[in-house]
């Protein structure tokens, strides 16, 4: 299971903000971002679902053959600065947990709201 770095996301999150941006997207409004993580051991989830947990984070954990599968999602804005700090934050709890970050995704709130 190959670890990602805080690097490989934020370099991901270019693009991604680049794709927003053509949408409309007000990156500075909070909306539910959901983010996924996988854990070759149930415990080792379930330890980082924990973290999440009292990081304000609504987690589910689903267990699969080979690995187990963690959604944690809350509200955030994203702008630079906050997409920074969370991939920082979840990237660490994934491999102080024996994990991987797999990045996230969210709704596009649109300018006319």
């Amino acid at each position: 299971m190959r670890a990602s770095s805080p690097s490989d996301h934020l370099n991901n999150w270019r693009a991604q903000k680049e794709q927003r941006r053509e949408l409309g997207d007000r990156l500075d409004q909070p909306r539910e971002l959901d983010h996924f993580f996988f854990f070759r051991r149930r415990s080792n989830a379930e330890a980082a679902a924990q973290a999440l947990a009292d990081a304000d984070f609504r987690v589910s954990v689903e267990p699969g053959l080979l690995r187990t599968a963690l959604t944690a999602s809350r509200d955030d804005a994203l702008t630079d600065a906050d997409v920074a700090r969370i991939i920082h934050e979840l990237v660490g709890i994934a491999a102080t947990h024996g994990g991987g970050y797999d990045g996230f995704g969210g709704a596009i709130v649109p300018m006319d709201e």
